[in-house]
């Protein structure tokens, strides 16, 4: 089965003891204090309030069943699969562009949407990420997450519950301090450490891909990646009868992003993480 979990909490299902005590509750009688049959009404517009809460956290567009829109081709400048060793100021490039949005859509068993941001070859990314299992009421992905990774951290935020955790960005530290950090980029560097296997190169919309697939604690998965960035993806977990894909269904090269994307509102409660808190398998 799988289960997400965030600051120690499960994810994907609101928890059947925290809403049998939110209906009792409820039920109370205002002057003893007791459950009784006639806050039935009350118990019931109690319920569809939390329902209809939790389905506004995920509300995903009717049009998100229909097939992804095609992706437009992509422009010859932008065709090839590049990363360079070194971004115009000296700095690393993670990603072979400068900056970018990518739009992505799940399908298969489950139904969302991905956008990715990107500024700085990569070193600045924001990932929004919300996605529910397909068809209604199966097993599946069910969150509403927003990643963003900067040269100085890593931030996780949970979109539902306004918490969120951070640390350090260790992996930047690391390929800095590598002697080989002079002789390969950082987008090339963290490809060759990701594992799998490499199959053979392929386009999606005239955008050159390397594929990379490889079989991660039970799930394969299959990554077709664009200068650095995934811009599609397929898993699969036969133990759990789940395959899906995320598509892309708009790229676009060089956009302007704002520096505000890479800043969680000042409203989520952030605090340091501790293992166990980023979004698990098991």
């Amino acid at each position: 089965m799988t289960i997400h979990r965030f600051n120690g909490r499960v994810l994907p299902r609101c928890s059947a003891t925290l809403l049998m005590l939110a209906l009792l509750s409820s039920c109370k009688d205002p002057k003893s204090g007791s459950v009784g049959m006639s806050s039935v009404d009350s118990v019931r517009a109690e319920r569809a309030a939390m329902d209809s809460a939790a389905a506004r956290a995920h509300t995903i567009d009717s049009t998100m069943t229909a097939a992804p829109p095609p992706l437009a081709m992509a422009s010859p400048e932008f065709a090839s699969d590049t990363i360079p060793l070194h971004a115009p100021n000296g700095e690393p490039a993670r990603y072979g562009l400068k900056s970018g949005r990518i739009v992505q859509r799940y399908t298969g068993n489950s139904r969302g949407v991905r956008t990715i941001t990107f500024d700085d070859y990569g070193m600045r990314e924001r990932r929004d990420d919300n996605v529910v299992p397909y068809p209604e009421g199966r097993k599946g992905q069910l969150h509403n997450l927003i990643t963003i990774i900067t040269p100085e951290r890593q931030v996780v935020g949970d979109v539902r519950s306004g918490k969120g955790w951070e640390r350090p960005n260790e992996s930047l530290q690391k390929y800095i301090q590598m002697a080989e950090a002079q002789k390969i980029s950082l987008g090339e560097a963290t490809l060759a450490a990701s594992g799998g296997d490499r199959l053979p190169d392929t386009t999606i919309g005239g955008y050159h891909c390397r594929v990379l697939r490889k079989n991660v604690r039970g799930m394969l998965i299959t990554n077709w990646v664009w200068r650095g960035v995934v811009i599609r993806e397929h898993v699969v977990i036969p133990a759990d009868s789940l395959d899906y894909s995320v598509v892309p269904v708009e790229i676009v090269p060089n956009a302007a992003v704002p520096d505000t994307s890479f800043r969680l509102p000042d409203t989520y409660a952030i605090t340091p993480y501790k293992p166990g808190q980023e979004t698990k398998k098991k």
